[in-house]
């Protein structure tokens, strides 16, 4: 499977997948790293197609706390390791630049940071402990959702205006290699997040859905 996508390294590793499989099969290794394998062949679906839609029958095999757990997982990922390796290679390639590129494009990347924290942060708070409410049986909670998808569209937004930014006015005097290591990563980081947001999108949110009108039959 990972030879066929190599994007799929990103997900065993946030599941705490460890290499060395030897002859196990998928099964096996899900039932070793307590995944439910249908959750981990549909996350695994996600990034290997962007025109994968789940089928309403095959959603009602999905561990919805699986995926919270691997939305944890990315969530971590982003914040303590991916926005700290792009700081450190932005820093890089600032350092012979003079003190006005510097600002405009710390301050990108602050923003973009930012929003991006606060996303996460909010499903932290708000979404997870939801979807675990849900999961438990109480119906007595209610959230309003919405939020989630306008902080996706200002992601978007915010990675595009740093992209831009790089590609248009970084001063020549940057280290070519750097910038294209830069931006590589950004672009990778980017593709990432829209697969971590289709999974919201497309397996959590319709979950909710479900978990949300079974508490209202009862």
């Amino acid at each position: 499977m990972v030879d066929l996508n190599h994007r799929l390294l990103g997900i065993l590793a946030r599941l705490g997948f460890k290499p060395g499989f030897g002859e196990t099969t998928v099964a096996e290794s899900c039932s070793r790293y307590g995944i439910n394998l249908p959750t981990f062949l549909m996350i695994c679906n996600v990034y290997s197609s962007e025109e994968f839609i789940p089928a309403e029958e095959d959603l009602r095999e999905i561990d919805i706390m699986a995926v919270v757990r691997y939305l944890r997982a990315s969530h971590r990922y982003y914040v303590n390791k991916g926005l700290v390796c792009l700081s450190d290679q932005l820093e890089q390639v600032l350092e012979p630049c003079g003190e006005k590129p510097k600002k405009v494009i710390r301050s990108f990347f602050g923003q973009y940071k930012t929003e991006l924290e606060k996303h996460f942060e909010y499903e932290e708070r708000q979404v997870f402990p939801y979807v675990q409410a849900l999961s438990a049986g109480d119906g007595s909670v209610r959230d309003d959702l919405r939020q989630v998808e306008d902080d996706h569209g200002n992601i978007e937004e915010k990675v595009d205006d740093l992209k831009n930014i790089i590609l248009k006015y970084l001063p020549a005097e940057c280290d070519i290699v750097g910038v294209a290591d830069v931006l590589t990563f950004i672009y990778n980081l980017a593709e990432d997040l829209k697969y971590h947001t289709r999974i919201e999108d497309i397996i959590l949110a319709p979950l909710i859905t479900k978990l949300e009108e079974d508490g209202n039959d009862r």
